[in-house]
């Protein structure tokens, strides 16, 4: 599933409560995650004090029931973390594992942010967009 759309429209929030229908009602694993925080997880592996491996952190990421994605294509990504995330959304592809991709960008800058390979690959076997294209609700009130 594609979220995509302005910020403040109700993304992560959609995200997040069809996460906890699914854990509350399937007893699903789901796992949630900004792209910057994963990245950041992965990256900690690599000083030995970590306790943690990056073959461990993909394995737990691509084998969960669902993966929340969010905040995909907020930065300019490496050549590392395209790689990353190619493996995640591949991993995920292969083992046909539902993943939620949250997003600021349109459907043509995602493509340019995180590759033609991921985004063909979440396109596949039905993937649901949404356009979320109202303006934000944060801040309505005023501060």
């Amino acid at each position: 599933m594609l979220l995509l759309g302005k910020v403040g429209t109700g993304k992560t929030h959609l995200a997040i409560a069809s996460a906890s229908h699914l854990i509350n009602e399937c007893m699903v694993k789901a796992i949630y995650r900004t792209v910057g925080t994963l990245i950041g997880e992965i990256r900690a592996t690599f000083n030995d004090r970590s306790g943690e491996s990056e073959a461990h952190i993909l394995r737990e990421v691509i084998g969960a029931d669902l993966l929340v994605l969010d905040e995909v294509g907020a930065t300019k990504q490496s050549e590392f973390e395209l790689a990353t995330l190619f493996s995640i959304i591949n991993g995920r592809y292969e083992q046909c594992r539902p993943t939620i991709i949250v997003s600021n960008l349109s459907p043509t800058e995602l493509n340019d942010a995180i590759g033609a390979r991921c985004v063909d690959r979440i396109r596949e076997n039905g993937c649901i967009g949404v356009a979320f294209e109202w303006e934000s609700q944060r801040g309505k009130e005023g501060f």
